[in-house]
């Protein structure tokens, strides 16, 4: 009997140090599991943190060449703009001392003109004093010398007595007949008997 609780007990020790060494086993697989499980999510970490970090970098890069790029082309602008402003400088002084030069051009052109005018209007007015010289000499020559008569304002003209013949004439031509008749009058047409009976 008492071999039979030894060999039992033997038995259940063993089988309780074998339960054992598996829950052991079991459980140094299961945190080895957990091991592999946190060094892989930890290595995805990382590896996205690398990611993330070259992509701000690759960011980062970027912006900076932008930035770059940006102040090139403003300095460019404003090196342009600086060439414009110059150009446009040098041309209104180009322009202003043409502008002089036209001015003073039609300056000498507005004073010869005034003397030409001047000297046209002084052989204008000696011209007419001559013309005027000369038709005085031609009227000295036709001119007619006539008495002073207060009473031929009141006097008949020989127009207007050519006018009151001319009016008579007609009034006689009015009086006769227009027409030379070659037949009867009517004093003789009703004296005839024949005009009576009829």
């Amino acid at each position: 009997e008492k071999d039979k609780q030894r060999q039992l007990c033997r038995e259940l020790t063993e089988k309780v140090a074998k339960w054992r060494e598996e829950c052991l086993a079991l459980q140094q697989a299961e945190a080895d599991h957990v091991a592999i499980y946190l060094l892989e999510q930890e290595a995805l970490l990382k590896e996205e943190e690398i990611k993330q970090m070259e992509k701000k970098k690759k960011i980062k890069k970027q912006l900076e060449e932008y930035r770059v790029e940006k102040q090139q082309k403003r300095e460019s602008e404003n090196l342009l703009q600086s060439h414009l402003v110059e150009e446009a400088r040098k041309m209104m002084e180009e322009q202003n001392s043409e502008g002089k030069k036209r001015v003073q051009y039609r300056e000498r052109l507005y004073k010869t003109r005034q003397e030409e005018l001047v000297i046209q209007a002084q052989e204008m007015e000696e011209e007419l004093r001559e013309k005027e010289r000369r038709l005085e000499s031609l009227r000295s020559l036709v001119r007619v010398e006539a008495t002073v008569d207060p009473q031929r304002v009141l006097k008949e003209t020989k127009a207007s007595k050519a006018r009151f013949l001319s009016i008579e004439d007609c009034e006689v031509q009015l009086q006769q007949p227009l027409f030379n008749m070659y037949s009867f009058t009517n004093d003789e047409i009703m004296s005839d008997k024949r005009f009576r009976v009829a």
